[in-house]
Parts: C-alpha cells; structure tokens; sequence
C-alpha cells in the first residue's frame, strides 16, 4: 500500500502558529492503493478523482523557544507495536516527520532493491510490514506537553480485498518479523561467543584442548553460518563431510535471508496469504527452532564442558554472557 493524500487537505504551516508555542499540524488523509512489487501505483491503474501522485504522511510540526526536550511524532498503534519514530532536532522552528505507514522493519542481514528501484527514491527491501485501513493518532512530546492528531489511512476504492484478508496478511508479515528478530538476536549472541573464545591464550590451543576448543568454534560457527566468521573470532576448521541422509542444518545467516525474501513476497501485493507463503513460514519457523535450540545446546552443556576442561588445564573459563 501507498499513501496517496487527499488533493483537497491542507498542510498547517510555522506562519498560522504564534511563535511562543508548539503545535502539531493534522496529518492528511491517506488513500491506500495496490502494491506492484516496486512499481509506482498510479502509472498502471485508472485515475481517482481528488487524488494526486503518491507520497509519504507528512506531519508537520512548530517548536516554540527556547530549544526544549522533544520526541519525534509517533504513529500510535495500539495494540500493535509503534512504528518507529525520525528524531527531530531540539531547537525552534518548523519541522516535519515523514511515516511510509510501515511498522518497524525487520532485523535483516541484508537488503536488496528491487529491480523496479528508481535512483534515490526507492528504500532497500525487505521492509516493515503496511498498516491496515483505520485511524491512527501521531503524537508529539516536546517541553513537557504532549500534542496529538488524528491520521486516517484509507483502501483505494479500487481495491476489493476484505479488511479480513488484509488482517490476516498483516498477522503472517509481523510473524515473519518476530522470527527475523530472534534469528539476528541469536546470531549476534553467537558472535560475541565466538568473540569470548578466539581470546583464549594460546596454551589453550594445543594438544587436546586445542581440539576441544576447535571442535567447539566449527559447531558455533555452522550455527551462525558466514555470517559469524567475523575479524578477530576464532577461526573455524573446515567443515566436517555432508551426511548422507537428510539436509544440512540451517543456519542462522541463511535463515534470516530466507524469511527476509518471503516477507518482501508476502508485501509485494494486497492481498491473503497463499497457502505456499503460509507453508513456507511454518516450515522456516522449525528451522529456526532447531537452529536455536543448537544454540541453546552451545552456550548450555557444550560450553560448560568447554568450561571444565579449561579450569583442569588451568586457563579461565569462557563467560556464557
């Protein structure tokens, strides 16, 4: 969805506000439209009479002197988590906040832009998932006062998918996220272990603690995925042969890229999950089930072996955390 304002709102500016005050202007109206995997909207569909071409909700703010405390407008989304907000300088003047209507985007390792992107106008993908039609309130907090306005977010009438439909694409997006979120959690857990471990003193490298602790880094490190090979973490042996039977174990790297592209193909138009994104969500969250409980394994009974052969070799023990 796109925020097409409606031709008829009117933006308040620094001119009708006193200069001893702060004000927040009421948002425009906003008319979603269809998603086209990147392209613009409006080019491919019959025009709407009192619509204009598309841009993001702009909120338009006036702090007063002196330079006070401020917290940026905010789109408030309750029950669902706030998206987040742009900081705006703490002096006098006119600002304006800009919200795409997405919610917080998502813990990625990567991003790609879609072959559709237009130069310094297109965001790298994957993004946070779109609000749903309904009536939102930004609020701006600045010197101890508190300032809200209404925004309303409205279906392009073109538009015939059910508000149910559009409630249920929603639920799998923000999934989709929550898993990204505990992926990178973990990964960056692994990261600081493997940090821990590459600053063992050199004794503990030799003989068969060294392979111990060799043993340990390759089993992190499959965990992570590349990823976690990161400068000054301990370097992984290679890899033991594949197992005849069944997949390889996913890592946490690869599994972040793969729910990264089901959330872009999930955005990529209005409407109800496919059977196959929704399969392919379930089939992804239990692999990343069975790449965090390795993990758990990892920093719970590994390392506390881990630990005990270094306290008898007399060397300190890897902190857990």
């Amino acid at each position: 969805m796109t925020l097409l304002p409606s031709s008829k709102s009117s933006i308040a500016t620094s001119a009708a506000v006193p200069a001893a005050t702060q004000h927040l202007a009421s948002p425009v109206v906003g008319v979603s439209v269809p998603q086209l995997m990147g392209a613009a909207p409006p080019a491919a569909l019959p025009p709407v009479p009192g619509l204009v071409p598309p841009v993001p909700v702009l909120v338009p703010a006036v702090l007063a002197l002196p330079p006070v405390p401020v917290t940026p407008p905010v789109p408030v989304m309750t029950p669902e988590v706030p998206a987040v907000g742009l900081a705006l300088p703490a002096v006098p003047g006119m600002h304006r906040f800009v919200w795409d209507l997405r919610y917080s985007p998502p813990d990625a390792l990567s991003h790609e832009y879609p072959i559709s992107a237009v130069v310094h106008d297109t965001p790298p993908e994957p993004l946070g998932p779109l609000v749903l039609p309904g009536t939102y309130q930004v609020k701006l907090t600045a010197g101890g006062q508190s300032f809200t306005q209404p925004l309303e977010v409205r279906m392009d009438p073109r538009v015939r998918t059910p508000a149910d439909s559009l409630a249920q694409q929603l639920k799998l997006a923000n999934g989709i996220v929550a898993a990204m979120g505990r992926d990178a959690a973990a990964l960056r857990q692994v990261k600081q272990l493997r940090g821990r471990v590459a600053a063992l003193p050199a004794s503990a490298r030799k003989g068969a603690l060294g392979r111990e602790v060799a043993a340990f880094v390759a089993k992190a490190a499959a965990i992570a995925g590349s990823e976690g090979d990161e400068e000054g973490a301990a370097p992984a042996p290679p890899a033991p042969p594949a197992r005849r039977r069944g997949a390889p174990a996913a890592s946490l790297e690869q599994l972040n890229d793969d729910l990264g592209r089901l959330l872009v193909l999930l955005n990529g138009a209005d409407e109800a999950p496919t059977t196959q994104q929704q399969a392919g969500f379930a089939e992804l969250e239990r692999r990343l089930g069975g790449a965090l409980a390795r993990w758990d394994e990892l920093r719970g009974r590994d390392l506390e072996r881990l630990n005990d052969r270094l306290r008898r070799a007399g060397a300190a023990p890897v902190a857990a955390e």
